[in-house]
Formats: structure tokens, C-alpha cells, sequence
């Protein structure tokens, strides 16, 4: 018998084919083709090391919520013993002991741990929450984050115990390799990362931080002339931003920073005056999306004009009577425009560009004018966003007017019956499924993939129900209150 015959080339795959290979695998059987011999194991831990994080904790997910709930008590030990060399390291340090000189010896040994040669010169993406009094660790972490040689993705949530926390702290962040960079509860009093492409911040809201704002007093040492994605996240209530007045404040800001293509807005209520800061500010934006716009006017959208090469467009909500209109806007290069949950003027939609992507979601109990009048408002539309829980299922038949549709996203698929009420779209190429936890797609998998032939693959994603299932279940005085996590508006 030949031996060649009996061998096992399954032995010599190179490693990248073993990583594919695993990437069409469950967690289990990954698990269990590590065992196979000794190769095999040592590339599933190089695999699970450029894929996975190191976490301490896990989000647990009740209904709408999410709840962060620890699975290691004692993230010393985990960083200490662990023998794969993580590039990832998610660290919930937020301890909830009463006795505060406990918590800051713990979260002490464990910054001791994770700032040893071993994990800084490894790290590539670090996510770090802690529970800290003004400036505590804070030299420690600075001295860290310069000496990480690898690293491209830093994110910051340090909740304060304190109302005294000055606006620019003591954190220094320097590292050449810094792509990324996200901190909230604190400002750096220095920035100096030569490769950062995107920063996420929380915009300081109260009234104390004024003189900071106005820079009258202290001036934060940032290098940003290299920042192209910016995202403001509101630091209040919604209730609370209405009285503060942030203009001056925000114009101050954008001044270092005029180069910005992409900005978003999240958790975060914009006024018309600061709309025409912002578009004033950063002349160069090629993205621009906003949570809630304040309109004073119908006409609010006119600053737009001042951003020739705007790409993409998207807004989630308005506050005020008024319905959001682009008579008086001219965007030759628009290509994405999303709208959430607001009033609009389907007559007046701006043109988009022949490649151009559309997303809606639909405000409950109201007609859709967009759907109803497919063919004069938006008959060169290419993609298309629902959500199923905001729209009658006899307005998806009017999806097959659009001729040129090639990308369909249904969000909150939770009924078989939602799904089924999409027409033959022989024009689809691509499928997008959002469904709810509950949902079984395999009870749609024989009849819909016969109205979408040109489908190779549907994209199947679970997540939890978004805000318009809320306004099913909840008066609006109560909707107010929940804490709720509304979907992407980016896909």
C-alpha cells in the first residue's frame, strides 16, 4: 500500500487556509479541531489571538437593555496566567466595593499587570474602564500608553467620583502607532498621536465648563491637523442639553481642526446655529450625521450647501413642529442619505447620485409618502433600509416598483409573515436580515429565497428589538424613560 495514500494533508495546510478554515466553524468545533494534534492547537491560538480579546467581563442582554455583568473577578490572575499572546484586552475595572481604598488597590494590581513589558509590547486594541478619583492612575497609564508599540486602538471610559474633575486632566496621550482613540468621563490634557485617524469624545455640557470652553483659563495641548473621523457624544439628558446654550463652545472647538471629513453626532442635540457652525467649521466633510437636529425653520437645511463635497448625509430625529425640507439645498455629490424618525417633505427630496444609498425608518401609525410615491421621489434609489416594526407589510409590494434596487436591509424580522410580504425582486443582489432573538429564519429560507433569485446569500444578523418596538409597547411619556439602544445608521 502506498503511504502517500494514507497521509493526512490536512497536516500541512499553511496557517492562513487553517484560519479560513476556522472561520467557517463554530466556537465548539473550533474547539475541538485545536485537539487534533499539536500544530493544529498553536495555530487555533494564533487564530484566537488576532480575532478575540482578552474580557473580564461579558454584556448580558435583557430585552432592550444591556448589562455589563463580570465572569472574572480577579483580572490579575487572568492577565497573569494566561499563555496566548492577546493583541486585544477588554478590562472592566469599574468595581463596585464601597469601601473606594479597596477598589483602588485592586484596580492597581491589575494596571501592575497589564503594564509589564509583556502585554505592551504585544497590544494592539486596549479597552479600559475605570472607577477613579480625579487624576488617579492617571501618570501610570500615560508612562503605559507611550511605551506600547503596537498599539492602534485606545478607548478611555473613566467614570468620575467627583464632581471636581478639571475639564483637561493630567492623561497624556503619546504613542506613534495610535489610530484610533476614544475616551469618555475626561478630556487629555494632551494629545500627541501622529498616526490618529478617529477620536471619540464625550462633549463637556455643564455650565462650570465654560471657562474651559472659551479657553480662558486652561488649553489642552491637542495635535489634530491628521484627524479625518471626529464623534461627539452628548455628556447630559436631552432635557438638560435644551438649556444649555453649546455654540460658543462647540466654534471654539472645531477651530484646530478645519480638515475633518467625517462627523457624527450621538446622543447629541444640534441647533440650527451650531448646524451652521459645524458647516462653516469643517468645509472638507464628506460624511455628516446627526441624532437630533433643534429646527427653528423648515429651512434649517440650507448650511448644508456649504459642504460641497458632502457624500453621505444622515439625521435620526427632529425636535420642533416643523418638517425637515431640502427645497433650498443643492448636494451634487450626495450618494447616502438616512433618515430616522422624522417629518419630511418627500417632494423635495435632493437628488442623489446615480450610485447612490438610501435608508429609512418610518415613523408608527403615519403614511409613507416615500413608498406610496416610489417612482417620483426616489426612482433611482440602490439601497434601501426598513424597519418592519414601523411599516405595514402592503407597503413592502411597493418595493418591486424600484427598478434599480440592489441592496434591501429589513430590520426587527420577527414574523414570517413580515417577511413573506416582500414582493419578487429579480433586481436584488444583496440581503440583509435583522432579526430579533427569537426569530427562527430557517422557517423562511424555501419560499423567500424564491423571490430574490439574484440573492447568492442572505446576511442573517440577531440583535435586539430596536426603538420602534418600544413605541408598540410604550406610551410616549414612557418612552422617554427607557434606556433604549436604536440600531446602526450606518451600514
Amino acid at each position: 500500500m502506498d503511504s502517500s495514500a494514507s497521509q493526512c494533508f490536512f497536516e500541512w495546510l499553511p496557517p492562513e487556509i487553517m484560519c479560513i478554515i476556522f472561520d467557517h466553524l463554530d466556537h465548539r468545533s473550533r474547539k475541538s479541531a485545536s485537539l487534533a494534534c499539536r500544530r493544529w492547537e498553536q495555530i487555533y491560538s494564533n487564530y484566537c489571538t488576532k480575532r478575540s480579546a482578552l474580557c473580564n467581563y461579558k454584556i448580558m442582554r435583557t430585552g432592550l437593555f444591556k448589562i455589563g455583568q463580570n465572569i472574572c473577578k480577579d483580572a490579575t490572575s487572568m492577565l497573569k496566567h494566561t499563555q496566548r499572546p492577546y493583541r486585544k484586552v477588554d478590562l472592566d475595572l469599574c468595581f463596585h466595593d464601597h469601601y473606594f481604598g479597596r477598589v483602588d488597590d485592586r484596580v492597581t494590581e491589575v494596571l501592575i499587570e497589564l503594564f509589564k513589558p509583556r502585554w505592551l509590547q504585544q497590544l494592539v486594541v486596549l479597552k479600559l474602564g475605570m472607577r477613579v478619583y480625579p487624576e488617579k492612575f492617571t501618570v501610570e497609564l500615560s508612562d503605559a500608553v507611550a511605551k506600547m508599540d503596537h498599539l492602534q486602538e485606545l478607548d478611555l471610559s473613566l467614570m468620575r467620583c467627583t464632581k471636581d474633575w478639571p475639564l483637561f486632566s493630567q492623561l497624556k496621550v503619546k504613542n506613534a502607532t495610535l489610530d484610533k482613540l476614544k475616551v469618555h468621563g475626561v478630556w487629555p490634557g494632551v494629545i500627541d498621536c501622529p498616526n490618529l485617524r478617529a477620536l471619540e469624545l464625550d462633549f463637556p455640557l455643564h455650565n462650570e465648563y465654560k471657562q474651559y470652553l472659551l479657553h480662558q483659563k486652561e488649553e489642552p495641548c491637542w495635535s489634530m491637523k491628521q484627524l479625518q473621523e471626529l464623534c461627539i457624544r452628548g455628556g447630559l439628558t436631552f432635557r438638560e442639553q435644551e438649556v444649555v446654550d453649546l455654540s460658543t463652545g462647540m466654534e471654539q472647538f472645531c477651530k484646530p481642526m478645519p480638515q475633518i471629513k467625517r462627523l457624527y453626532f450621538d446622543y447629541f442635540i444640534v441647533s440650527e446655529r451650531l448646524l451652521r457652525i459645524i458647516c462653516e467649521s469643517f468645509v472638507h466633510l464628506e460624511s455628516l450625521m446627526l441624532h437630533i437636529l433643534k429646527m427653528d425653520d423648515s429651512n434649517a437645511l440650507r448650511h448644508l450647501e456649504k459642504l460641497p463635497n458632502l457624500r453621505e448625509f444622515g439625521i435620526w430625529d427632529i425636535a420642533g413642529s416643523h418638517a425637515m425640507s431640502f427645497a433650498s439645498v443643492c448636494l451634487p455629490k450626495l450618494e447616502k442619505l438616512l433618515l430616522g424618525w422624522l417629518k419630511y417633505d418627500y417632494e423635495r427630496m435632493p437628488k442623489l447620485h446615480p450610485m447612490g444609498k438610501t435608508s429609512f425608518r418610518w415613523r408608527l401609525i403615519r403614511s409613507s409618502p416615500v413608498i406610496d410615491d416610489i417612482d417620483k421621489s426616489l426612482k433611482h434609489l440602490r439601497f434601501l433600509w426598513v424597519d418592519l416594526h414601523l411599516i405595514n407589510d402592503h407597503l413592502l409590494t411597493k418595493f418591486s416598483q424600484i427598478s434599480t434596487l440592489e441592496t434591501l436591509v429589513l430590520e426587527n424580522v420577527d414574523q414570517k409573515e413580515s417577511v413573506l410580504a416582500v414582493p419578487f425582486l429579480k433586481q436584488l443582489k444583496r440581503l440583509v436580515l435583522y432579526c430579533c432573538e427569537d426569530f427562527d429564519p430557517s422557517t423562511i429560507k424555501g419560499d423567500f429565497a424564491k423571490r430574490v433569485p439574484n440573492v447568492k446569500s442572505i446576511k442573517v444578523i440577531f440583535k435586539t428589538p430596536s426603538y420602534g418596538k418600544l413605541c408598540m409597547d410604550y406610551s410616549n411619556e414612557a418612552v422617554q424613560k427607557v434606556n433604549y439602544f436604536p440600531s446602526p445608521m450606518i451600514e
